[in-house]
């Protein structure tokens, strides 16, 4: 049986109870399994859903200018608690990357344009959508 078979089966009390058996492990890990088994462990209790560190790392590599709002700056931009904000800083972020060319420096249209995609009709809702798109697009 996988880990994250036994973590969808396990009360929040019993993760918190593996966790702390095993943190000093993780501490052995180089940074980039640690990412991944932080990930796994954080979708796995929380669901499709960007943490706010998978988040930085997704907005750093975008191309070509990567984050251009930080976390405050996008609580700021889109104050609206129905989505995390990790999805909000991936949209905006994702905005600016993507149609910079046709907005320049205009950061309503960007907010305007976060807000469409956030809440479209079509989707199964802002976070999912965003975090689907982000791993798989």
């Amino acid at each position: 049986m996988l880990v994250t078979e036994l973590m969808q089966e396990a009360s929040p009390d019993t993760m918190k109870s593996w966790l702390t058996i095993l943190e000093p492990y993780f501490s052995k890990l180089d940074s980039k399994d640690y990412q991944c088994l932080y990930d796994e462990i954080y979708e796995t209790i929380y669901g499709e859903v960007l943490s706010d560190e998978k988040a930085k790392r997704l907005v750093c590599d975008m191309k070509p200018y990567g984050e251009h709002w930080t976390m405050e700056q996008v609580e700021q931009a889109i104050n609206n608690r129905e989505w995390k904000l990790s999805t909000r800083y991936y949209t905006l972020n994702m905005m600016y990357n993507d149609y910079h060319s046709l907005f320049q420096e205009d950061t309503n249209k960007y907010v305007e344009l976060a807000l469409m995609w956030l809440e479209d009709e079509d989707s199964d809702g802002g976070d999912i959508k965003t975090y689907r798109y982000a791993l798989y697009v």
